[in-house]
């Protein structure tokens, strides 16, 4: 038997008891210095049981006590000697009624800490569940909330008049790239990242359209929100090329052309 099945078997909460045989606590204690982590359970269920005993016994308030033995006492003087004979201090009836009340006792003092016991193993092993359970909602809401996304940007996608624009990197992010998706018809712009370098935080990278051969601002976005996201730009119309430049945070009225990251032909 290993340590854990040991463990389990209640044998130790049996020990911690008194209520084990003499062979029985041999073994305990030939276990015990052995295994520390039984010595460990030992003292958790030594623990546990003090816990337990200053939970389950009531505080008894003095006036309680004075009643009780006011009533003893009164009871003692209407008692016919026959009946105190009979529960002298050398009866054999009154050392097997205590015996018995001892007996008792124990057995309820044990049954009702093995059901505490059992208890906390289960609330225990409750808070483990509730927490896989929450953990698995949140991941199924990540999920659904990642499948929503997949399913609004597939039909943009396939929008009538939608075109998708690659835009490779330049001199500054030779190995950057992004797309554009362009509606034509709609005017409407889309921007999704797939490689770009992480700006400073005083800048912000900025989606430029050409226009007529002039560059029109189509709006400036954050890597957090771009990095797995389609994100909606401005409307931009008859456009024959984009391009990203990184410039201060904010924006800028025109491109900083020496730093052009992305640029793609419609």
């Amino acid at each position: 038997m290993n340590t854990k099945d040991y463990i389990s078997s209640g044998i130790l909460e049996t020990f911690v008891l008194g209520l084990c045989s003499e062979n029985e606590a041999f073994q305990v204690m030939e276990m015990t210095a052995k295994h520390p982590d039984i010595q460990a359970e030992i003292e958790r269920i030594e623990k546990d049981l003090m816990s337990y005993s200053a939970s389950s016994s009531p505080e008894i308030h003095d006036s309680v006590k004075e009643n009780i033995l006011k009533e003893i006492s009164t009871e003692a003087k209407v008692i016919p000697i026959s009946s105190v004979d009979n529960f002298s201090p050398d009866s054999g009836r009154l050392k097997f009624l205590i015996a018995a009340s001892v007996g008792l006792l124990v057995l309820s003092m044990a049954a009702n800490f093995f059901l505490y016991r059992q208890w906390q193993g289960v609330s225990n092993q409750l808070s483990v569940v509730q927490s896989q359970n929450d953990q698995l909602a949140d991941q199924m809401q990540i999920q659904q909330a990642a499948y929503s996304n997949s399913q609004q940007e597939l039909a943009i996608m396939m929008e009538p008049g939608m075109k998708s624009v690659m835009l490779k990197g330049m001199a500054p992010a030779p190995d950057a790239m992004a797309m554009v998706f362009y509606n034509e018809t709609s005017k409407d712009v889309y921007f999704q990242i797939r490689s770009l370098p992480v700006p400073d935080a005083d800048k912000q990278y900025q989606l430029w359209a050409i226009v007529d051969g002039k560059p029109v601002d189509a709006g400036v976005f954050d890597m957090d929100q771009s990095l797995s996201n389609m994100v909606r730009m401005k409307q931009i119309p008859n456009a024959k090329a984009f391009a990203v430049t990184l410039e201060k945070k904010g924006g800028s009225p025109v491109p900083t052309l020496e730093a052009m990251y992305l640029l793609g032909e419609v």
